[in-house]
């Protein structure tokens, strides 16, 4: 959500720039948008992904972590 939210402020921000400098033009306007959110939507997949692998494999870590305390604790009674 944060990288659409990006995308759409970088776009109006070149647009603007670009109605300054050469005119109104709504094709400029989906020209913008169309590659700030092909670039948001590349950027955020390959991140997230890399984010849920990573958190993935620590709770992973986590989860036998607890499997040997309770191990440990069942061999104490």
């Amino acid at each position: 959500m944060g990288a659409l939210l990006a995308a759409i402020s970088m776009t109006m921000f070149e647009w603007v720039s670009f109605t300054v400098s050469q005119g109104s033009s709504i094709i400029a306007f989906l020209f913008y948008f169309s590659v700030f959110i092909i670039e948001a939507v590349i950027i955020g997949l390959a991140i997230g992904i890399l984010f849920g692998l990573y958190f993935r494999r620590k709770n992973r870590r986590i989860i036998l972590e607890d499997e040997i305390d309770e191990d440990f604790y069942k061999s104490l009674e």
